[in-house]
């Protein structure tokens, strides 16, 4: 409250006659302190001047700061987690006749963790209070991730129900080529980055349906033409 009562307006009558309040000179390095006091969030009235005036992005240097803290933190806390389920699973898969060897368990490791710590952070987005343009960039790069890690774990489902499939088969006697099965898995594979291409694009704003009639109007355009064409 002292800062408040050391601020003094002057009252300044401009050339049209219109008569304005200005700060006084001896007042203007106290704005920075006023703009901290009276913003909507508690923590900047506790931060040094240079964390909430400095911004980039239109967002103050406390809030850069507390995006990459808590990403670091989400990452660590991933990686222990999974550890954790990757122990549990392990001990569970022992005691089951599902016969799944940990490497198969730890091939979901690498996709979870990147699939978790993103999901947590965009749920933290808003509580950031970002400006519009970085809320867009952060909200789109962390989708991007996301949808490529759920894919990945989607390409690491498959691996797993193929080496398990094949391993049944095995196990039966049942006359099915492996390389039946490794080109299901190939084209499996193939359409999950697809489908996650064309979701990712869609929710973006991208009409994909343009996407692909250009595309094959191009396919068409390379083509000759030859008498008779129509």
């Amino acid at each position: 409250m002292a800062t408040l009562r050391a601020i003094s307006l002057e009252r300044t009558k401009l050339r049209s006659g219109l008569q304005v309040w200005l700060f006084a000179p001896e007042s203007i390095g106290l704005i920075p302190k006023l703009a901290a006091i009276s913003s909507s969030s508690p923590i900047e009235k506790y931060l040094p001047p240079e964390l909430v005036n400095w911004k980039l992005m239109e967002t103050s240097l406390w809030r850069w700061i507390a995006m990459v803290l808590l990403a670091l933190v989400l990452a660590a806390f991933s990686r222990w987690i999974t550890r954790v389920a990757i122990v549990i699973a392990d001990l569970v898969v022992k005691r089951t006749p599902l016969g799944a060897n940990n490497k198969v368990l730890r091939s979901f490791a690498a996709p979870f963790q990147l699939v978790f710590p993103v999901t947590m952070f965009r749920a933290a987005i808003p509580a950031f209070e970002l400006s519009a343009l970085l809320r867009l960039s952060v909200g789109r790069v962390s989708e991007f991730l996301l949808i490529a890690g759920v894919a990945w774990l989607c390409a690491r489902i498959v691996d797993a129900f193929i080496v398990g499939l094949h391993a049944v088969l095995v196990a039966r006697k049942g006359y099915f080529h492996y390389s039946t099965l490794s080109l299901a898995s190939r084209i499996l594979k193939l359409a999950i980055p697809i489908f996650a291409l064309t979701a990712l694009l869609g929710d973006w704003g991208y009409s994909m349906s343009t996407i692909l009639a250009g595309l094959g109007v191009a396919v068409i355009s390379d083509r000759p033409v030859k008498v008779g064409d129509y």
